[in-house]
């Protein structure tokens, strides 16, 4: 492929994208060998039960086939069916994927719950009632509600387990990873996908479930595990090609191709978005769209064709606010800061970057760690009720006849001391989710009052002096200074309280959201100061996870770091650097070009920097501050 198609072949992409996606699948027929032969069977078939299963098997291949094709099948076949038969709903619930597809998400949801509703409790509509909750699921991940997600996905596991219905365990595992895929719960999300990649053995049935590898892979590309990521999308892509799914197919190699973008291998990174994007807009589906469209943003912030980027971004953030997708909104906002970091658009850049945090805080508080930590051990708690029930049982039938009346007393002795014991352990675990409670509630009541109260005070204060300095026209200059004095510290504080609150009212605070929070304050201070020259650079690896105490240090040493270089070190220059690696260890230096200081001398009444050291003690990690009369100083906190 030659060098200079690449950037018109992906302009095409940016235009033909938002618009072919949506609106050219409409005019598209049948896009497989599969569904080709599905198609023509049904042209042949003579009776209406013949028809109605040729419609059936036609529609079980939606993830092949434009929006408007499957509108069509489904329209047909509930002509062919009878009301209220295993047959209706299943076309029911195709509608109601047809709408989650189409983006008309609260039509669905309302639908499923109508239909789960109505839905006869026989034994021959369990797998119907599986399958509405399936796409129940779907939706909710669709439409940015991760918490309900999951939620579902525990429901979903457990009802399939019960009945031991191998397609749909591996349908919850892989729903359950998607969801916390989506709001950035890798390690958990590669937890849920890996069990079900080895729930079974049955290569037909894991061929057809593509979508765990290409989500488990897509997981350890955001954690930088490049080789395994690599393993898992290419064994994606050969069960979705084995299978002839066009959704299956266009979402490994979308997955791919941005795993050559981090490799710089650009080529292959536009040889699969050009064979994806064939697959899409045939298919349409307007979430994976969105997705397709911050990908393209992205490369081209890699290619440094940053204009062409920025307008797809924007138009990509103009279709998902449609949706109220957050965790899309947060994607489509990353590949536009980057490409505003590409063009050195730095005030852009820093209002982007607190787009994203606002988005992420937003997405944090609909989707919070310790509701879903709560589900999860409500579904381990029931699986292993459900273990001891089912092998207490089985032990009590092997030897009943066997040892008689004393065999039955002993094994009455044993259940009381399991029951018991399981009792104990209840306890026990109410205790420390209560304690855990009642520390997280005292976070966030310690936060409310500090915005409440103190955060009132100081604006009150604030306001005041604004007024005084506005009404009076006879303060001495000294006078006018001290007001300004006592306003300015007002609003240091009140902005030194923000961040205190924003890191109480969290239980743990990844380190990309602390960089982001960092990353912004610089821009923030250096807003008035454009003869001082920012520049920055990360490599983070492993996401890593800090407590609100460990969090709130780490900024406040920055913090003041940062502010030494700005108000004391007459600095030029000020670059940041962050980097964290698969072995846990992290790394966050400030180095300045300012006028340096004699680090031999003690620290003693220096108190910024002894409160630095003490900060850096109090979390266990190393802080090194180098520096040199008129050679700058570099300050490096770090925890191996």
């Amino acid at each position: 492929m030659q060098k200079n198609k690449p950037l018109k072949k992906q302009l095409l992409f940016a235009i033909v994208l938002v618009v072919a996606c949506c609106f050219f699948s409409c005019f598209t027929e049948a896009q497989t060998a599969k569904l080709d032969s599905l198609i023509n069977l049904l042209s042949k078939s003579q009776s209406k039960e013949e028809k109605l299963q040729a419609v059936l098997n036609i529609c079980s291949r939606n993830y092949s086939m434009s929006d408007s094709n499957l509108l069509k099948y489904i329209q047909l076949g509930k002509k062919l069916c009878t009301l209220q038969s295993p047959e209706y709903f299943r076309f029911e619930i195709m509608n109601c994927q047809y709408l989650s597809r189409t983006g008309k998400f609260s039509e669905s949801l309302e639908s499923i719950d109508s239909l789960l509703a109505i839905l006869p409790p026989q034994k021959k509509y369990i797998d119907t009632r599986l399958r509405l909750i399936n796409v129940k699921i779907t939706t909710f991940i669709r439409k940015g509600q991760s918490k309900e997600a999951i939620e579902n996905s525990f429901l979903l596991l457990q009802e399939a387990e019960k009945v031991k219905d191998t397609s749909r365990v591996l349908s919850a595992y892989a729903v359950m990873g998607w969801a916390n895929m989506e709001i950035g719960n890798y390690n958990d999300a590669i937890k849920w996908l890996s069990n079900g990649i080895n729930y079974t053995t049955d290569t037909n049935q894991l061929y057809k479930a593509s979508f765990l590898f290409s989500n488990i892979a897509s997981c350890y590309n955001n954690i930088e595990m490049n080789d395994t990521a690599f393993y898992f999308i290419n064994l994606a892509l050969k069960c979705a090609r084995e299978d002839e799914n066009l959704t299956g197919m266009a979402n490994a190699l979308n997955i791919r191709a941005d795993m050559y973008m981090k490799q710089k291998n650009f080529t292959a990174a536009e040889r699969d978005m050009e064979e994806a994007f064939e697959m899409r807009k045939q298919i349409g589906d307007v979430i994976f769209v969105i997705s397709d469209m911050a990908q393209l943003s992205s490369f081209y912030a890699s290619i440094n064709e940053t204009g062409k980027g920025i307008e797809l971004a924007q138009k990509g953030i103009s279709i998902a606010k449609g949706t109220n997708n957050l965790s899309k909104l947060i994607f489509l906002y990353n590949a536009l800061s980057e490409n505003y970091l590409a063009a050195n658009k730095q005030e852009e850049y820093a209002n982007t970057l607190r787009t994203i945090i606002s988005l992420k805080d937003t997405l944090y508080q609909k989707n919070s760690e310790q509701a879903i930590a709560d589900m999860e051990a409500k579904y381990e708690v029931a699986k292993k009720e459900k273990i001891i029930i089912k092998q207490d049982l089985d032990l009590t039938r092997r030897n009943y006849w066997l040892y008689g009346s004393s065999a039955l007393f002993l094994l009455v002795g044993i259940i009381t001391f399991l029951v018991f014991n399981q009792y104990k352990q209840r306890q026990r675990s109410k205790a420390i989710v209560e304690v855990s409670h009642a520390k997280e509630d005292e976070r966030k009541r310690i936060a409310a009052e500090l915005h409440d109260n103190i955060g009132t005070q100081l604006s009150f204060i604030s306001r005041k002096i604004e007024f005084v300095k506005g009404n009076s026209n006879s303060m001495l200059k000294q006078e006018t200074e001290y007001l300004n004095d006592i306003d300015n510290t007002a609003r240091k504080t009140i902005a030194d309280l923000r961040e205190t609150i924003w890191a109480l009212k969290k239980e743990h605070i990844n380190f990309r959201d602390l960089t982001d929070r960092l990353k912004s304050f610089t821009q923030l201070q250096l807003s008035n100061r454009p003869e001082i020259e920012l520049t920055i650079t990360e490599k983070i690896e492993q996401e890593i996870l800090f407590t609100a105490i460990e969090s709130l240090n780490i900024f406040r040493i920055c913090q003041e770091a940062i502010n030494n270089a700005i108000m004391h070190a007459d600095a030029k220059q000020i670059h940041l650097d962050f980097y964290s690696d698969k072995n846990s260890t992290w790394k966050i230096s400030i180095t300045d070009n300012g006028k340096g200081f004699n680090t031999k001398q003690n620290f003693e009444n220096h108190f910024g920097l002894e409160n630095m050291q003490q900060r850096a003690h109090q979390i266990n990690a190393q802080i090194n501050i180098a520096s040199e009369i008129n050679n700058g100083t570099i300050v490096v906190i770090n925890k191996t």
